[in-house]
């Protein structure tokens, strides 16, 4: 009869395997996220490719200390050895997919980070010409600003109130209302400047409408 304690080796395959392939996911994933990052030979580095070696060694030791005493048959020790590292090969295959469909996924998520930012800076530069225009001379200029300005509110939600402050203020500041400059003889309705105007217009076409919170005043204009 073989001893209890010459099982031990089948009995501790499974979770040795299991051990072996979470510590290579392990070992992937640092090496991964330090991918990126220039490579320097620190106490984390050396530790990192410690771990892989012991990995590597402990597997292979592995291999070469189970030879499966309770089976007596020579035959069927070599065919339950070579049948225990397909399963451990398989165990970390399926480890790897797990985990490249991970990085697949996180990558993706950077790509489209990245795009968002990029869309972002557009966004800003867009912005940016438009406020300058708003500060020039010509009249025609001034107008192409309004409009580049309520565009960019239609293609950037995050930034439509900003706009709509923006064209508001220009109202305040470009027709302020001067009371004492009104009297009788001037007629009810006064025709305000083109780029006045086309503010107003914008503002009155706005796709959203003015929440409680939204600080938007044209009073005094």
């Amino acid at each position: 009869m073989v001893g209890w304690w010459k099982l031990v080796p089948e009995i501790l395959l499974w979770p040795a395997a299991i051990a072996l392939a979470a510590g290579f996911a392990w070992l992937l994933y640092q090496l991964v996220e330090k991918w990126e990052t220039v490579i320097t030979f620190t106490k984390k580095n050396v530790l990192y490719a410690g771990a892989g070696l012991l990995i590597i060694v402990l597997f292979w030791l592995m291999y070469l200390w189970i030879d499966f005493p309770a089976i007596p048959e020579p035959s069927e020790q070599a065919k339950n050895k070579i049948d225990a590292i397909k399963t451990v090969a398989q165990i970390l295959g399926g480890v790897i997919l797990i985990y490249g469909v991970y990085l697949t996924l996180r990558r993706i998520r950077a790509i489209e980070k990245q795009v968002q930012i990029s869309e972002d800076g557009q966004v800003t530069d867009r912005f940016t010409k438009a406020i300058e225009q708003l500060g020039r001379d010509q009249m025609e200029v001034r107008l192409g600003g309004i409009y580049a300005l309520e565009r960019i509110a239609h293609d950037s939600d995050k930034d439509y109130w900003t706009i709509m402050e923006v064209l508001t203020a220009y109202v305040r500041e470009r027709a302020p209302w001067q009371e004492d400059e009104q009297d009788a003889s001037q007629p009810e309705k006064i025709e305000p400047p083109t780029d006045i105007q086309a503010v107003l217009t914008v503002l009155g076409r706005r796709r959203k409408q003015f929440r409680q919170r939204d600080n938007f005043s044209i009073v005094d204009t």
